[in-house]
């Protein structure tokens, strides 16, 4: 099994503030490794959302003309990236206007929008010689069965899962019922625990531990007991515990 061991360096491009943290990928040191080729002694891998400021992750050289890093990304949504070579003022990889799949090195290029269907651990891949990039999720995951309490006719259909992975201290966001009573929470690192809880509408909150050993999946089961108006719940409390 492959071991997930990468330093990323996270910037916050408006402060210039620079916090470091260890998030993980396939054994590799920050830097250009011994003997691989590139047009450039150092890369960054820049992206923003709509709901985070521009953050700057740092990248390995991990065979020739490839570089690689692994980001951690907070919510499912569309993501606007760009490859930055040595420092700022130099000409970056972006979206190719005439490539959908390609990228072209600009002094002032646009952003490359990428749409994630989940949030969670993603590795991203700049392949210089293309020029284009992969993007490809962490290979663990969790399969969240729900068990309710009162066996509701129709369970709710805002269950979710926030999820926290323990040995890094990130947040990974939030994962939602695909279908029935069962989430999938994915694009997790192996051989990580994660901290999982578990909320619906009308049922108390849940929270367990789940490791992950391997990139094979891990079922867990949660129940959910239906919250009672007790002497404390207003009446419009009441009321909304029964819609």
């Amino acid at each position: 099994m492959k071991e997930w061991n990468t330093m990323v360096t996270s910037r916050r491009m408006s402060s210039h503030t620079v916090l470091i943290a260890v998030i993980g990928s396939f054994v590799l040191m920050p830097g250009i490794a011994s003997g691989f080729q590139s047009n450039h002694n150092a890369m960054d891998m820049v992206w923003n959302s709509s709901s985070f400021d521009c953050e700057s992750v740092a990248m390995t050289l991990v065979d020739d003309f490839v570089w690689e890093c692994v980001a951690p990304a907070p919510s499912a949504e569309t993501y606007y990236l760009q490859f930055w070579p040595g420092s700022s003022m130099e000409p970056k990889y972006g979206a190719d206007i005439n490539d959908p799949l390609g990228l072209i090195l600009d002094d002032d290029p646009s952003q490359v929008p990428v749409s994630l269907a989940n949030s969670g651990y993603y590795t991203i891949r700049l392949l210089e010689a293309a020029p284009s990039f992969e993007l490809v999720g962490a290979p663990g995951s969790i399969v969240v069965s729900l068990v309710f309490s009162d066996d509701p006719i129709s369970p709710p259909t805002d269950s979710s899962v926030m999820v926290l992975d323990l040995d890094f201290d990130i947040m990974l966001g939030f994962f939602t019922v695909g279908g029935g009573t069962g989430i999938d929470v994915v694009n997790l690192i192996p051989d990580h625990t994660y901290r999982l809880s578990v909320t619906a509408t009308g049922y108390r909150d849940e929270s367990l531990t789940v490791s992950v050993p391997d990139a094979s999946p891990v079922p867990v089961t949660v129940a959910l007991d239906r919250l009672v108006a007790n002497e404390n719940t207003t009446w419009s409390g009441f009321k909304a515990l029964f819609r």
